[in-house]
């Protein structure tokens, strides 16, 4: 209601990436910052439906993730790597040795 109230002009709606209250096509650009990372899966799947079905053809879709890995330790707290904290090497590509 804030929002609402303190941005007139504004088409401010409340809904969830899992169901968008838009119609298809609706977005030239569709962002999802740091959201994704706080569903499980199947809601995962469904978001990705719902962004991709209110973006119009040729439209841009923004996604961002926490860093799995992060040097700061801010990341997920449920180390599932096989390998421990080193292996996460192995997904940022070859190595180079000097």
């Amino acid at each position: 209601r804030l929002a609402i109230a303190t941005n007139p002009g504004v088409d401010i709606r409340d809904g969830s990436i899992t169901a968008l209250p838009y119609d298809d096509g609706t977005f030239n650009v569709v962002l999802a910052l740091e959201v994704l990372r706080y569903l499980p899966a199947v809601d995962n799947e469904t978001a990705w439906r719902e962004m991709l079905r209110v973006l119009r053809p040729g439209g841009t879709t923004i996604v961002t993730m926490v860093n799995r890995w992060p040097i700061d330790g801010t990341g997920c707290t449920n180390d599932s790597r096989p390998e421990g904290p080193q292996g996460a090497s192995s997904l940022s590509g070859p190595s180079v040795s000097s």
